[in-house]
């Protein structure tokens, strides 16, 4: 597989810079959470390269996309700490950094609460032919194409009894390959785009009047 623009690792680091503005809060006295948050600030950025059957590699130019406007300001967080499952915008995810607590999950003291997701999924589209050239051999040809999405996001979440800080950072990886294959010689192209999100705002704990709405 091609080396990629901005590979996990990097996206990682991105993520662990935006980890620096979250402090320590205050005290929960539940285990179950609904927060509705609202971003005030986000970035985009989307990369692409592409790599044709003689192994070339074109490199397109970085796009910086700002404009929170024309996307969703709303993120929904929904959490259980004894269960250590969540959800972000009805996406699942685990809790995966949280403090270790001497008693039970009723009081929690609030630090960084971490909350992660990942998926990957594949699609293959593969056509099998047989055909002659003049009076040669049967001959065997396959073509086909595969895409592979690669999906990652990263929530920090840090309160203050009712109300809390997030930042979040998403990283969507989508590699589309075309090949084809005649007398066992491969011949591909691939195309890798990758679209990072980082947003931070204010969230706001849900009562169970607005989760009825």
């Amino acid at each position: 597989m091609k080396k990629n623009l901005f590979s996990l690792q990097q996206f990682a680091g991105i993520f662990g810079i935006c980890i620096y503005s979250i402090f320590s809060g205050p005290f929960l006295n539940a285990s179950s959470y609904s927060w509705e948050c609202k971003k005030n600030r986000s970035y985009f950025i989307e990369e692409r390269e592409f790599v044709d059957a003689k192994d070339r590699l074109k490199k397109f130019p970085t796009k910086f996309l700002s404009d929170l406007d024309k996307q969703s300001k709303i993120i929904f967080l929904t959490y259980d700490l004894e269960k250590g499952i969540a959800k972000i915008n009805g996406n699942s995810a685990t809790i995966t950094g949280f403090p270790k607590t001497n008693q039970s999950f009723k009081i929690m003291p609030q630090q960084s609460l971490v909350i992660s997701s990942y998926s990957e999924s594949r699609l293959d589209n593969n056509v099998e032919t047989l055909f002659v050239e003049d009076i040669k051999p049967v001959d065997k040809k396959i073509v086909g194409s595969s895409i592979n999405e690669i999906t990652q996001s990263n929530f920090l979440l840090n309160t203050r009894i009712d109300t809390a800080n997030f930042v979040f950072t998403e990283l969507n990886e989508i590699m589309e390959e075309q090949y084809q294959t005649k007398k066992d010689i491969l011949k591909d192209t691939i195309n890798i785009e990758e679209f990072i999100e980082i947003s931070m705002g204010k969230c706001r704990l849900l009562s169970e009047d607005d989760k009825l709405k």
